[in-house]
């Protein structure tokens, strides 16, 4: 049987693998990593592991990384550096390298960099919804909202800005509804073929869903920062929007 290591794998994003034995495995979530196993970091991805104390380190640098290399990783990092900054600087991390995965894919490469959130496949748990997207130009454009049952377009908001709050109850967006947002340069409809991203009002058992895996996240650990570090991971593999700031988890 292999030996198992003090470490195991909390989050990852991208395509790192494992090696072990001339064996390539994806990583799995909570597994602890065998002493004999490399971790290969391939660009564009991000793991984070922990220790037996519930220390988080990243690894986002392309490479392999042995059981020897985490254990320096960990001797350089010292008690004195394990402040909620860098937790927070962690949790950063670990949201962004997800941004940027989920903008690899074929929707984001069509609307090139214009929609920015909620980004495509969110939930909704909010009251508002924040849209945001990229007008450097400051031209007027338009956010249009459609139900995607029947198409019906539900708004059509012209703005010179690149930030706009919408109330879900103003509009009448219904819980537990599939909507899609465009941002267009015109009031007219979009042509045919041009992509949207689609997000969900989440309803009464989805928000229930979430409060309880939160509330088990919260029991997980003793440590506030590490407690922080578990619902982060709900909520980003909930697909969220907006996550809340890590100092508020």
């Amino acid at each position: 049987m292999a030996q198992k290591s003090e470490y195991k794998v909390f989050y990852y994003s991208g395509n790192p693998t494992f090696k072990s034995k001339n064996k390539v495995e994806k990583l799995v979530r909570d597994q602890v990593v065998e002493q004999s196993a490399t971790i290969s970091i391939p660009a564009n991805s991000y793991v984070v592991l922990m220790n037996k104390d519930e220390v988080p380190v990243g690894l986002n640098k392309e490479g392999e990384y042995s059981i020897a290399d985490i254990k320096k990783l960990y001797t350089n990092m010292g008690d004195s550096n394990l402040t909620e900054e860098f937790f927070a600087y962690i949790a950063s991390s670990m949201l962004d390298t997800n941004d940027k995965n989920r903008r690899s894919g074929g929707v984001y490469r069509a609307v090139g960099d214009i929609m920015i959130n909620p980004f495509d496949a969110a939930n909704i748990l909010d009251k508002k919804i924040e849209f945001e997207w990229n007008n450097s130009s400051g031209k007027q454009q338009y956010l249009k909202i459609f139900d995607i049952e029947t198409w019906d377009m539900i708004c059509n908001i012209p703005s010179t800005d690149s930030l706009y709050s919408l109330d879900v109850a103003e509009y009448n967006l219904q819980e537990g509804k599939e909507y899609a947002w465009i941002i267009t340069h015109t009031s007219e409809i979009p042509q045919s073929g041009s992509e949207l991203f689609v997000f969900t009002i989440s309803d009464k058992q989805f928000k229930k869903d979430i409060d309880k895996k939160l509330k088990e996240a919260n029991k997980k650990s003793k440590d506030v920062q590490m407690r922080k570090m578990l619902k982060l991971r709900v909520y980003i593999d909930s697909d969220i929007y907006p996550i809340p700031l890590y100092t508020d988890l």
